[in-house]
């Protein structure tokens, strides 16, 4: 198992423990977890039975940016469970301390399951079974083939860093058409994905064969009855959109 650096996120005084074999914290994925809060919290606050808790997942935590980021910024966090997973054991380990350190700093107990697993197994969909979320974040490699990459991360698969892994847009095709199973049907749910930073609009309204459109509007969106799609840009932030489905 390898080392980890730390970092102090933008938005605060919250230090993040990464993997020195990742990716450090990227201003993107703290513009969407700084976003999806403030949706987070006007879902919480329309509640009327708020005895169970707002279920999130996050598929690929790495170091945990996207869900600290998100529970540093919930007005009640406490009243959230944090689901996640990641392929990489030092991520699951440092994505727990991280979560329990920002339960520290707001002197609340956060309520976290983070795993070690891998989207590509039949048998981590077996665990969600009878878990319906009410929040998806799913975090896939989302770089161009010819897109530089740390030093660092030299010895890394090249799937788990790229988007073209396995030949295309392997992740996206493998792992969206099953998020609406596991996806509350209360109305303010939703999903929410990366776009890789190559792509744009018209790809997601494209109807090709392998394109990001066609599994969208055609494996997803018809299994989320009165869905609606929102694109946005994270520029200037970071080079991209990203996407919510929600319900």
């Amino acid at each position: 198992m390898g080392g980890f650096e730390r970092f102090t996120l933008p938005s605060g005084n919250k230090m993040l423990y990464c993997p020195t074999e990742t990716f450090p914290p990227g201003k993107g994925t703290i513009q969407i977890a700084d976003i999806t809060a403030q949706d987070l919290n006007l879902f919480h606050s329309n509640l009327k039975d708020r005895s169970q808790p707002v279920n999130v997942l996050e598929l690929g935590v790495g170091p945990g940016t996207f869900l600290v980021e998100l529970a540093s910024q919930l007005f009640v966090p406490s009243q959230f469970k944090f689901d996640g997973i990641d392929f990489d054991p030092l991520s699951v380990k440092l994505t727990k301390h991280n979560l329990k350190k920002i339960g520290i700093w707001r002197h609340i107990k956060i309520n976290v399951e983070i795993n070690n697993a891998d989207w590509n197994h039949s048998e981590t969909w077996n665990n969600f079974k009878n878990i319906y979320y009410h929040l998806i974040y799913f975090n896939p490699p989302y770089l161009h083939w010819e897109a530089e990459i740390p030093e660092k991360l030299g010895d890394t698969p090249q799937d788990m860093v790229r988007a073209d892994g396995h030949g295309g847009l392997y992740h996206y095709r493998s792992v969206l058409k099953r998020l609406p199973s596991i996806l509350s049907k209360q109305s303010g749910s939703s999903i929410v994905f990366r776009i890789p930073e190559y792509l744009d609009n018209k790809d997601l309204a494209s109807n090709e064969e392998g394109s990001l459109g066609r599994v969208l509007w055609k494996d997803v969106i018809p299994q989320i009855p009165n869905a609606k799609v929102i694109y946005n840009n994270l520029a200037p932030y970071a080079k991209g959109h990203f996407c919510k489905i929600i319900i």
